[in-house]
């Protein structure tokens, strides 16, 4: 039986999620996560594609993208497929690296967008693996945050408007509204 196409749409916003084939890491080192990073840009670019978040953990990976002319399907196997090339050239493997397909789930862009990208960016603090979401190098969160450059794949307007005006406060409403994340049991956001 032919596996479904992901839906998609122009303007549609989806939190994809790939995790390794028995739960087993997807990134050995900071190498493998830096190639993972520039390749999302070059497939943002060429599937005109914009980050809302993403979150590099262990063994799995959580984008949030803006699929502006409803290309997900290919850049999904562009990055996907590209990646395991790479992961399995530089540490002469073969085989499965992902458990399957990817998973995409269509987000509105209302409260909930906002759930999402505070459950990715929280995703490796509620793992115990820091302490705050901008001390995790491999999700957007420093970007969005306003303490790195912002990456070319990057877009944070439409969270930043589902916080408030947009303005010079936009990354300080971001860090409360992940604050307020923080302080509430795990699982709940």
């Amino acid at each position: 039986m032919p596996r479904k196409t992901a839906i998609d749409y122009p303007d549609a916003i989806h939190h994809i999620t790939a995790r390794g084939h028995v739960k087993r890491p997807i990134f050995v080192d900071d190498a493998d996560r830096w190639v993972f990073l520039k390749m999302l840009e070059v497939v943002c670019r060429s599937h005109d594609l914009a980050a809302l978040a993403w979150c590099l953990m262990g063994n799995q990976v959580h984008l949030v993208l803006h699929s502006r002319q409803a290309s997900l399907a290919h850049a999904m196997h562009q990055l996907i497929t590209g990646y395991v090339k790479r992961y399995n050239a530089r540490h002469r493997r073969f085989g499965h690296l992902f458990q399957g397909r990817y998973h995409s789930l269509l987000v509105n862009r209302d409260a909930y967008l906002l759930e999402v990208v505070r459950y990715v960016l929280l995703s490796p603090v509620r793992a115990d693996l820091c302490h705050s979401p901008a001390d995790w190098r491999w999700s957007s969160a420093r970007a969005a945050l306003g303490l790195r450059p912002l990456p070319a794949c990057a877009d944070f307007r439409i969270i930043y408007e589902l916080l408030g005006p947009l303005d010079g406060r936009s990354p300080q409403r971001l860090q409360q509204f992940l604050r307020d994340g923080c302080e509430e049991a795990p699982g709940t956001a």
